[in-house]
């Protein structure tokens, strides 16, 4: 497993935190996010007011003038609601656009019609790919998620995030055990998504999850939690 970045900031021990960027308010904020602790950004290109490229690159240009490193991610729910039955051509063009502007993106492993050609494009261009998995509603059983690393890992991307919904604490510590087991082969983001979860968002780089997400304005997931406050209680744990 060899050494992944995302722009200058290089993954690994202890967690890194992204401050999760959905609209103007975020970005009226730039200064403070990163003076909260955020070590990357990730813009949510989905949530913005505009997808003209001219408006998300200058978005880009400003975050990156703060020296934190952006992840750009266009989430294909949102994505289908504005654009229908053009919405996986139109999506694929918008991240062709971004690939020069931003450090690494995330494409999800549900995106079989343009997922292999984002990937295909951004490690042509030498970017960090985030292969990402979201359940919303349980946590799968092992032998789906095998299924998922094996694509994973045959796919080119670099770094295997997987956000699944856990309904108790028992599902929380089961499924950071396999996470712990997976990042002694991958890069991966174990995230535990919904009230039961939220101890993953904190704890997960001690099972090797090697970056959690914080939100800035308003949750994007459930169990998501406050840029500040996950800061404060992250560096209580490595300090």
């Amino acid at each position: 497993m060899g050494i992944v970045k995302i722009g200058r900031v290089r993954l690994g021990h202890p967690t890194r935190i992204v401050g999760v960027v959905t609209g103007q308010k975020s970005l009226k904020k730039l200064k403070e996010i990163k003076k909260n602790g955020a070590e990357i950004i990730e813009l949510r290109v989905d949530q913005l007011r505009s997808h003209k490229p001219e408006y998300i690159k200058a978005i880009i240009d400003n975050i990156k003038q703060t020296g934190i490193p952006v992840i750009g991610t266009i989430r294909h729910t949102e994505w289908r609601k504005k654009y229908g039955v053009h919405a996986e051509e139109k999506r694929l063009d918008c991240f062709s656009k971004i690939i020069f502007s931003v450090d690494a993106v995330d494409i999800e492993h549900e995106s079989n019609k343009i997922r292999d050609k984002v990937i295909s494009f951004a490690k042509k261009h030498n970017k960090t790919v985030i292969y990402s998995y979201h359940n919303f509603f349980k946590l799968p059983a092992p032998a789906v998620l095998d299924r998922i690393c094996t694509r994973f890992r045959s796919s080119g991307a670099d770094i295997l995030k997987l956000a699944v919904t856990v309904n108790s604490l028992e599902d929380a510590f089961e499924f950071m055990i396999y996470v712990k087991k997976l990042s002694k082969l991958s890069h991966v983001i174990g995230i535990g998504m919904g009230e039961a979860g939220k101890f993953t968002r904190i704890y997960g780089g001690l099972f090797g999850s090697c970056i959690t997400y914080a939100y800035i304005d308003r949750k994007v997931v459930p169990g998501q939690l406050p840029l500040r406050g996950l800061k404060k209680k992250i560096e209580g744990i490595y300090s």
